[in-house]
């Protein structure tokens, strides 16, 4: 993140522009039948202009309507780092999914499928959850509506933001906290793109002026 931002309203135009096809773009990656690929995710590779480049490394010169996204092949995520190379790990985690059903059960909303996660004892964390509650969730159709998840690096931007008086964190808040809390100042941003805002521009945030 090297540009620097006066105001929360430059930091939304800017994750419009960028950080939302990004996240779309990877989010196209999985499928429900890649059951693998949902529990490591993937570094997505794109082609642009006839050369390979890591998604994430295409800055603000990303146009989806151009891009070609290359099939999946580099995992795990980044997030998962700690699961690189260790396929047997990888296959414990698909086979306690299949073993449960997860991929074939209907859920209400994305909190349902969260908390189905969290009764398997998937036990890496937080943020492993989240992310493959997202991935399934995108296949299966449904994402964060109502709530922000705020795991690692979007909690802290959520606590950078209530610390400088943006935002007013709920006493007690465990996972996640209601949507509503950010409406002034992230207007018309689902639930699933605040959670990817605040991770990366937690460090904008840390630049921003206290709000009188």
């Amino acid at each position: 993140m090297k540009r620097t931002f006066h105001t929360i309203a430059e930091i939304c135009d800017d994750y419009k522009l960028i950080g939302y096809n990004h996240q779309q773009l990877e989010l196209k990656q999985y499928s429900i039948n890649d059951i693998q690929g949902l529990v490591s995710g993937y570094r997505p590779h794109v082609l642009i202009d006839g050369q390979e480049k890591i998604l994430w490394c295409c800055g603000n010169s990303i146009n989806t309507n151009e891009i070609i996204l290359l099939p999946p092949t580099d995992w795990p995520h980044p997030h998962q780092w700690w699961m690189k190379g260790k396929t047997e790990l990888r296959k414990k985690y698909v086979d306690n999914l299949l073993s449960c059903d997860i991929l074939k059960k209907k859920y209400v909303d994305f909190e349902e499928l969260y908390n189905e996660l969290v009764s398997i004892n998937i036990t890496q964390g937080d943020l492993f959850r989240y992310d493959l509650a997202r991935r399934i969730g995108y296949c299966l159709g449904i994402r964060p509506q109502n709530y922000v998840y705020l795991h690692k690096g979007a909690q802290k931007g959520a606590e950078e933001l209530h610390k400088k008086g943006y935002i007013a964190l709920p006493v007690g808040w465990e996972k996640h906290v209601r949507i509503d809390i950010f409406s002034s100042i992230f207007p018309n941003i689902d639930a699933i793109d605040i959670e990817n805002l605040l991770c990366i521009y937690k460090e904008a945030f840390c630049k921003l002026k206290t709000k009188s």
